[in-house]
């Protein structure tokens, strides 16, 4: 192989995984909702306006056990439906990595645990 070639090739490898450390180690940790938490009181909509979002970023949701957070689809989410969920957490810390562009709708839902007399 000659040598230009071979320095060309070794620098184009280099620079991409420079591209990716670069893109791994400038991802966010973002807390949904801030020091409230995911929470029914919590002005998600505010919170969520004040931020600029990146593939690679995480979003963390802290919540108590009797909420859940369900991923819908825009129709589940304009309707309120909690019928057909893309994916449903209920362990009070959810982690979500953000690996596509576009937008995610996310919902709170407090479950209702039945007590027998």
């Amino acid at each position: 192989m000659n040598y230009q070639v071979w320095v060309f090739e070794t620098a184009m490898k280099l620079s991409i995984l420079l591209s990716l450390f670069i893109y791994a180690s400038s991802a966010t940790n973002y807390t949904v909702g801030g020091e409230l938490g995911w929470d029914l009181d919590s002005d998600i909509q505010t919170w969520s306006s004040s931020r600029n979002f990146s593939v690679g970023d995480t979003l963390v949701f802290v919540y108590t056990p009797v909420h859940n957070v369900l991923e819908v689809d825009e129709v589940g989410y304009n309707a309120c439906a909690s019928d057909d969920p893309i994916s449903v957490a209920d362990d009070g810390n959810t982690t979500v990595t953000l690996d596509s562009f576009g937008t995610r709708y996310s919902f709170v839902e407090l479950m209702v645990i039945a007590a027998l007399d």
